[in-house]
């Protein structure tokens, strides 16, 4: 018997979600078309209930440790392109139901809207919003696992038989900075050279391009020069960095007995280095003291270092995800038809979710320099033990426009409008 109606889904193919850095975050709901192209009309006729699902897949591979050689760079670049990896041993899959609606509205009968495709055919389509969690995680492509999301619509004909589409669905979450930097401190005691190291990274860009970073090294004060007219400071002669990506991999433990629920279990994680470089040049404390200005009670001078830093090209950082991305309440799919649960097939019923943070680490290459007072001629350097893997968390994300601070106290957000077939007409005579 052929089939003689259809069911495809009509919505964007991304979705953005915002947030700030005190963790606010706002987005709208996404609006869809569910259409039916029927050669009867009369299959559709008292069909008055289609159910949209926005279903989260969790995919966890575990590939061949001996033959991952080379694939790091592909898959930073899998958003955009594919490329070849390794076959994997096998994959474990997880697949949960973050946000469903129904939409309780009879199709829209041929009389009043029809769209005709071809010969003798109808097309009609029922139109929904679905809310979408403002901490909902984002899509993301890691070496250990993955995180993909499949709009679900469903629907059951008036001769019993089942219609299901599927549509992927891309979200990004956007950063809507509320101050313009971020600043991270790392002290150092005993007889260390350096005694703080004060990283502040601008939020002004997008993702890994050009990533403002500003570095502030402390040192303590240089012992005196051995003659009145020379002076010995100490000096940055380049900073090294490098830029790693932090997965994790947890399982969600079932509720206690007492209905409490249990922290995520941490399973697997690994550290990638994804872009790298170097910042030569020469900086220098900028209070420096002779053998006569000398005094044991004077402030650690500092050296003030800003650069940039951005990823080659083709190098695509993970977005960012964190445990308060995952939400407890998500559903299982039992209640999606059967045909659905085969084709998204969870190899475990256990609840995974994985995690993605940034870091960057510096190599701070020092020396103590003495000058002539007078001429400010080097006279002697002493190249000193260089500051190694001075780490601090990095953020990588895209960075939207707007406040979310007034879309959350806004009562009557802005939403998606239906896709337009055509471009809008305009009145000229308006002003």
């Amino acid at each position: 018997m052929s089939i003689t109606t259809h069911l495809t889904l009509r919505a964007p193919t991304q979705h953005d979600v915002y947030h700030n850095l005190r963790g606010d975050s706002y987005c709208q709901p996404l609006s869809g078309s569910a259409v039916f192209t029927s050669y009867k009309p009369a299959d559709i006729a008292d069909l008055s209930e289609i159910r949209i699902c926005l279903i989260r897949v969790v995919s966890r591979i575990d590939r061949d440790e001996t033959n991952n050689s080379g694939c790091l760079l592909g898959r930073l670049s899998r958003l955009k392109q594919p490329c070849t990896k390794p076959a994997p041993l096998h994959t474990t899959q997880n697949c949960c139901i973050v946000q469903e609606v129904t939409v309780h509205e009879p199709v829209v009968s041929a009389d009043t809207q029809e769209e005709p495709t071809r010969r003798e055919e109808r097309t009609s389509k029922v139109s929904f919003q679905l809310s979408i969690p403002a901490n909902l995680a984002a899509t993301t492509i890691t070496e250990l696992a993955d995180v993909s999301y499949v709009l679900v619509a469903s629907a059951v004909t008036s001769n019993g038989r089942h219609l299901n589409a599927c549509h992927e669905l891309r979200i990004i979450r956007q950063i809507i900075p509320d101050r313009p930097s971020i600043q991270n401190t790392r002290m150092y005691s005993g007889l260390n050279l350096i005694t703080k190291i004060i990283l502040t990274q601008g939020i002004t860009s997008v993702a890994t391009s050009n990533m403002p970073l500003n570095v502030e090294v402390f040192v303590r004060p240089t012992r005196p020069a051995d003659r009145p007219m020379e002076y010995r400071c100490v000096a940055i002669r380049g900073i090294r960095w490098r830029v790693e990506e932090i997965t994790k991999i947890f399982y969600q433990p079932d509720l206690e007995a007492n209905n409490e629920e249990v922290q995520p279990i941490e399973e697997q994680s690994s550290t990638q280095e994804i872009f790298s470089g170097i910042q030569k040049g020469y900086w220098k404390a900028e209070k420096n003291q002779s053998k006569m200005e000398h005094s044991a009670r004077q402030q650690d001078p500092s050296v003030e270092i800003s650069f940039q830093i951005a990823a080659p090209r083709g190098i695509n950082a993970a977005s960012e995800i964190n445990i308060e991305n995952y939400d407890p309440s998500s559903k299982s799919l039992d209640s999606i038809p059967s045909e659905l649960q085969e084709s998204f097939s969870s190899t475990t019923s256990r609840r995974m979710l994985i995690t993605v943070e940034h870091q960057i680490k510096l190599d701070i290459f020092s020396s103590e320099d003495t000058f002539c007072v007078v001429k400010h001629t080097l006279v002697d350097r002493k190249p000193l033990q260089t500051a190694l893997n001075a780490c601090f968390p990095l953020r990588i994300t895209d960075r939207g426009t707007g406040n979310v601070g007034e879309d959350l106290n806004r009562r009557n957000p802005p939403r998606y409008e239906e896709i337009p077939e055509s471009p809008p007409g305009y009145d000229r005579a308006l002003r």
